[in-house]
Formats: C-alpha cells, structure tokens, sequence
C-alpha cells in the first residue's frame, strides 16, 4: 500500500504519515484533525498556484474524404501541453496564435496567478510592437523593462489571438473575469493592436454571457474591399462586421484556430 502512495501521488503519503504520526503520540481524533487540516492545506495551494497549460498540436492521422483524392485529407489533432515530456513530436500552433487551457477555476485565489503567468509567456514568446519611451524619464512609473532584449524581439512572430481552453473550468468568479480584462489589456498593448480572444468548451452559459458583457464578444473591424464601389481606377475600403456575437466561443481547438485565421 505504501509502495502505491509513493508511485501515484506523494502528498497522499504524507498526509496518511501525518495522521498516523499524530495518532501515535497524541489521540486518534488528533490524527484525524491534522490530515484534515494538511489536507485543507494542499487544497488551498492546489487552488492559489494552478498549472496553466499551453497547447501544442499533435497529429492523430489524416482522413480521405474521397478515397480517390489523396489531396482531399482532413488532417486530426490532438491538443497536448507543449512542455510535456511525454509528447516529443507535438507541434506548435499557427503563427500568431497562443493557446492556453486551465487546470482550475478561475477564482480569487488564483486570479493574479493566471493573469502573471498568461501575460509573461505571451511577452516571452511573441514580439512586442508597443515601442517604449527611450528615456526612462519619459517612460511611466509603472512600466518595466521587457522580458526579450531587442534583438531577440525582432526574431519573434507578432500575435494575432489567444485561444483558452475552458473544459476544465466549472465557475468563474468576478476575480477571475477582472484577471481576464487585466490579461487583455497587458496582451493588446504588448501587440499594439486588438488581439483576438477566442473561448473554447465554455461549459457554463452564464460564464459565456459574462464574458460577452465583459466586452469579449466585441467584433474586431475587418477592412474590406467594397465590392459595389470597386472601378478599374477606384477601390474604396469598407468595414464589414460579423453577424453573431458569438463567433469567438466555439466547441473545439480546431474551430476556434480556424475562425483566428480567416
């Protein structure tokens, strides 16, 4: 028994050695108050320091819609966490586009946590087109230095969504919505433009609709060509929005990736 503790999961172990401990050199109600109380403990640290995944593809097969057409294939992925050992032929997303999924609810505990971890990985891994003052008098007081020195920004791909992964998200409190407008607004000046937000598996309407108000429906404008006003010598620009509110919340990875490159 004790062999299976080690191998699955440690804290297990120590919270039986904890109560066993207690139960010898105290009482047995003791024993059981102190494995309660570790118990809590964990729970608490489980919940303030979450593991926030990012998301790589890893190609499954290849599917013919025809039997005939070899160049009709649908390709299948799976979405794993890039930094897994396990997955050494996972693939990184399309360019521009970052993928994150979390392992908690979004709750008060943890909000600053998430909004921290989202946004340094963005500005490690993407290139930041919001040009600092160069003085440091010029610059504001709450304004740090980037992460990335400027040679190694240039060699980094600008970013066009961010994509996050809700299956394993059963409530959102209004921390965790408030760390979600704080994510956005440190990612769209890090871009120096609207990034896309795309919401994936969002199994609680109410926390769609909260996002929705929260101004994550918001419809980016697409400039278009006017196809009515086109002549040979003048072709006027357009903005064209989309219909639905609702085309940032979608029910797969591989919708939401689609949607963020049309």
């Amino acid at each position: 028994m004790l062999i299976e503790y080690i191998i699955f999961i440690v804290w297990d172990l120590v919270v039986f050695a904890i109560a066993i401990v207690v139960s010898m050199f105290s009482t047995l109600d003791n024993g059981i108050f102190a494995s309660w109380g570790f118990s809590f403990i964990v729970l608490l640290a489980r919940m303030a320091r979450p593991r926030v995944d990012t998301l790589g593809r890893l190609a499954l097969a290849t599917f013919n819609r025809k039997s005939d057409k070899s160049d009709d294939s649908i390709p299948k992925y799976a979405f794993v966490p890039l930094e897994d050992p396990s997955f050494t032929t996972v693939e990184t997303p399309p360019e521009g586009i970052v993928i994150f999924r979390f392992t908690e609810s979004l709750t008060f505990p943890n909000s600053n946590y998430i909004d921290d971890s989202i946004v340094e990985y963005i500005e490690l891994h993407t290139r930041r087109l919001y040009k600092r003052a160069v003085k440091k008098d010029d610059q504001p007081w709450n304004e740090t230095d980037g992460l990335v020195d400027a040679a190694e920004n240039e060699k980094l791909l600008p970013l066009r969504a961010v994509i996050y992964d809700f299956s394993a998200i059963s409530y959102v409190d209004t921390s965790g919505f408030q760390a979600l407008i704080d994510v956005r607004k440190a990612v769209n000046k890090h871009a120096a433009r609207e990034v896309e937000y795309h919401f994936v598996n969002i199994l609680d309407e109410r926390v769609q609709n909260a996002l929705i108000r929260a101004d994550f429906g918001r419809q980016i404008p697409i400039i278009t060509e006017s196809i009515n006003e086109k002549t040979e010598n003048n072709i006027e620009e357009g903005i064209e929005f989309p219909k639905t509110n609702k085309r940032f919340f979608h029910l797969t990875i591989e919708e939401a990736i689609v949607e963020a490159q049309s």
